[in-house]
């Protein structure tokens, strides 16, 4: 994942360097530059979905093995190496912090949609053994 967010960063920087090499040709952007263009807009697409299929696909694993809380204990430790990969990322690169912190943002929406559903779970078992043990 730390790979793929690597990937990400210098990705957005080339394409923001990309940019200004654009714009400085004024009007006339050629068919080969708008086609440049999107290429990499697909590209730090495609990066992104696949880091949130990785992230999804591990989620489903840990829920079918039951190592869900190894599973956030290293999801954590992922999410605070982004953080400073980041905080790192931001003096030596062009991006924004928004930018850097967009696959952080994603990855914690469904990360906390899990976090919930494992709760939830534990507490509707922890409930159910309760009722039983009577």
């Amino acid at each position: 994942m730390l790979i793929m967010y690597t990937a990400y960063v210098l990705l957005m920087n080339y394409r923001i360097k990309m940019s200004n090499v654009w714009m400085a040709k004024a009007d006339t952007l050629t068919p080969e530059d708008i086609e440049s263009i999107m290429q990499y807009g697909k590209w730090s697409e495609r990066i992104e979905i696949s880091s949130i299929i990785l992230f999804v696909v591990m989620g489903i694993l840990s829920i079918i093995t039951n190592k869900l809380w190894a599973f956030f204990k290293y999801n954590l430790i992922l999410i605070i190496s982004i953080l400073m990969f980041s905080f790192v990322f931001y003096f030596i690169t062009t991006l924004t912090i928004f930018d850097l912190l967009l696959p952080l943002m994603n990855l914690s929406s469904y990360f906390s949609i899990l976090l919930v559903y494992v709760l939830l779970a534990k507490i509707l078992k922890f409930g159910r053994n309760k009722k039983f043990a009577f």
